[in-house]
């Protein structure tokens, strides 16, 4: 797969470095340091410039894009990231980072899969300190996502 990451901080260079082995990633930030995380192991293409600008995402090559995450710390910017992919570019699978748990509504109302890394923390934390077992279970609907 062609996978288009934007935003390199520590979720995205994790992510890019999960996703190297079998697919073509290309990681995209505005800040040339964030090159650094992604390690000297790293097999894919890092370039500087703007997720918002559509003209760049073009050169990083979203018109043959299979897939595109957006995991800045902005979900503003995240959500626009996403709807330009999605309704722009006409990208198969877009999904985005979302900090506030009320925003992953509107990001499913308008065809992004959010990952609500504030919630699924919360709920690993709480399992934690009532030492209740781990079970790793995903579920998914329009109202509801549980890990």
């Amino acid at each position: 797969m062609y996978i288009i990451i934007v935003g390199c901080g520590k979720i995205g260079s994790y992510l890019a470095n999960l996703l190297q082995e079998e697919n073509n990633i290309v990681v995209v930030d505005t800040d040339e340091k964030a090159s650094a995380k992604l390690g000297d192991a790293f097999n894919g293409l890092f370039m500087v410039g703007d997720g918002l600008d559509p003209d760049f995402l073009k050169e990083a090559g979203i018109e043959k894009a299979d897939a595109l995450a957006v995991t800045t710390s902005n979900d503003n910017t995240n959500i626009v990231i996403a709807q330009i992919a999605k309704k722009v570019f006409n990208v198969p699978k877009v999904v985005a980072r979302v900090s506030d748990v009320d925003k992953s509504e509107i990001y499913r109302n308008l065809g992004v899969d959010p990952v609500n890394s504030t919630s699924i923390f919360a709920t690993f934390l709480r399992e934690k300190i009532i030492e209740r077992n781990f079970s790793t279970y995903i579920f998914e609907s329009n109202k509801v996502s549980i890990l």
